[in-house]
């Protein structure tokens, strides 16, 4: 469970930063992700409910990351006491574990990511499209050989998703900016 950025979106006559809750289950890799303008804790807590509720239920073991919005203290040399595991524990009856560090990256042994990078392979054959989804993810083209072709790295999280939005763009035949 994340936070991440998406930009910006114009609301009214003012610019608003779009962030988007990221929430992984760590058997199955299914992915819940929501939008918002903001990332306070009444936000943190509303998109866990609606992600648990969407999944109906929730796991038995939740790892949340060291993000702001989730950790109420964290004092050297201990596990950080989190706020939603707190709450998560009480309303939902489950266990909390402290994460174990490091940032979750899809990769060959990921089902969800071999599905998806199959798909852009699928889809970069047209000439320039390559370069174009280079462009739209804000990486070299040589990364994206080495994401999709040689399978020699792993997109960052922030990637992974903008590379699933370019597959479903690209399957709607939509241009993306």
């Amino acid at each position: 469970m994340d936070w991440g950025s998406w930009g910006s979106i114009r609301v009214g006559n003012t610019r608003r930063r779009l962030s988007f809750f990221a929430l992984v289950l760590c058997h199955s890799r299914q992915l819940y992700v929501e939008f918002t303008l903001g990332q306070s804790q009444e936000q943190w807590l509303g998109c866990h409910e609606r992600a648990f509720e969407y999944l109906g239920g929730c796991p038995a073991e939740i790892m949340v990351d060291n993000c702001k919005t989730a950790v109420l203290a964290h004092a050297p040399g201990t596990a950080p006491v989190f706020y939603t595991a707190r709450q998560a524990a009480k309303a939902y009856h489950v266990r909390t574990r402290k994460s174990r560090g490091g940032t979750v990256r899809p990769g060959l042994d990921t089902p969800l990511w071999n599905e998806l990078a199959a798909e852009a392979r699928r889809l970069i054959r047209k000439h320039g499209e390559k370069a174009n989804l280079a462009r739209f993810l804000g990486v070299p083209r040589q990364r994206v050989h080495e994401y999709l072709m040689s399978r020699s790295a792993g997109p960052d999280a922030e990637r992974t998703l903008l590379l699933l939005v370019w597959v479903a763009a690209k399957r709607r035949d939509t241009t993306l900016g």
